[in-house]
């Protein structure tokens, strides 16, 4: 079974990607957080698969979460997801770890999926 962690401190946006994922992956256990505390603590556990992860969270960078990430577990795919669609962000994603950069007000529910599809297969 592949796994997903949703990592965003919107709640909304984390429900509607956790929907998403569900609807279309049926197999796909999904999980959410919304802080980098409980997402620290998410991936420890849950052990995903890929990680949806926002840039600023409340109590810190999502960038330093990812190259934490990326740090325990090599294979994990990151996707940054950001309303903060500018070069140097997605420069630094990817220089802490990131495999995809995916700006929330340009990417569509379809974008989504199809990303999802090539990582699990």
């Amino acid at each position: 079974m592949q796994r997903a962690l949703i990592i965003d401190d919107n709640e909304e946006f984390c429900g509607f990607l956790a929907q998403l994922l569900r609807g279309r992956f049926a197999s796909m256990d999904v999980a959410t957080a919304t802080s980098c505390r409980e997402g620290l603590a998410r991936f420890t556990l849950f052990k995903p698969h890929c990680v949806f992860l926002d840039i600023q969270l409340a109590d810190g960078n999502g960038l330093d979460l990812a190259r934490t990430f990326r740090g325990r577990d090599p294979a994990v795919t990151i996707i940054v997801v950001t309303n903060h669609d500018l070069p140097e962000y997605r420069d630094a994603a990817t220089q802490y770890g990131a495999n995809h950069f995916l700006p929330k007000s340009s990417t569509s529910p379809s974008q989504i999926i199809s990303l999802v599809e090539g990582i699990v297969g």
